[in-house]
């Protein structure tokens, strides 16, 4: 008995030491390095998105196509297209990967799930901004421009129900 307590004494001093080394980091899809955010200047955003070229080339719309078109299939389609981008994410000061701060948000759904009734309640209250720090969640393009989330998400809901009309009526 002794020794596996020692064991599992030894395993949580290990795992506990890696979870602040840079391998741990690089395996859960952290970044040790933390961003200076300065979102880009107020202005059109129009041009932004989580993910480029054709939306209904993602995982994200063949799930969506899958679902019930309601509230949850729009927030899935959302989260989808975080995890699935190629772009890199900030949320509270720290960069991560979009599987990282789609893990995140999730969570945040499941734990707020009283408050969001619509898309634009999860967006708005939920989706692009920490209640912690109060910050904007952004994402970092490869013109190193910082574009703030909510406007995004805003795009991507637009382009989601555009392609939904023109589906639905032919």
């Amino acid at each position: 008995m002794a020794v596996f307590r020692y064991v599992v004494i030894y395993t949580m001093m290990v795992l506990f030491v890696m979870s602040y080394s840079a391998p741990a980091y690089a395996f859960f899809g952290w970044y040790q390095d933390k961003a200076e955010v300065q979102l880009s200047e107020e202005g059109n955003y129009d041009n932004s998105y989580l993910v480029p070229g054709d939306p209904t080339e993602t995982w994200a719309y063949s799930i969506y196509q899958k679902q019930y078109k309601d509230v949850e299939a729009e927030i899935t389609y959302l989260l989808g297209l975080v995890e699935e981008s190629p772009y890199v994410f900030i949320r509270n000061g720290k960069k991560v990967k979009g599987v990282v701060a789609a893990d995140f948000v999730s969570y945040k759904v499941t734990k707020f799930r009283d408050e969001i009734s619509t898309v634009e309640d999860f967006i708005e209250k939920v989706g692009s901004y920490s209640r912690t720090s109060g910050k904007s969640y952004a994402v970092v393009y490869p013109d190193k421009a910082h574009i703030p989330l909510k406007p995004i998400y805003y795009n991507e809901l637009k382009r989601l129900r555009a392609i939904e009309g023109r589906l639905g009526s032919e």
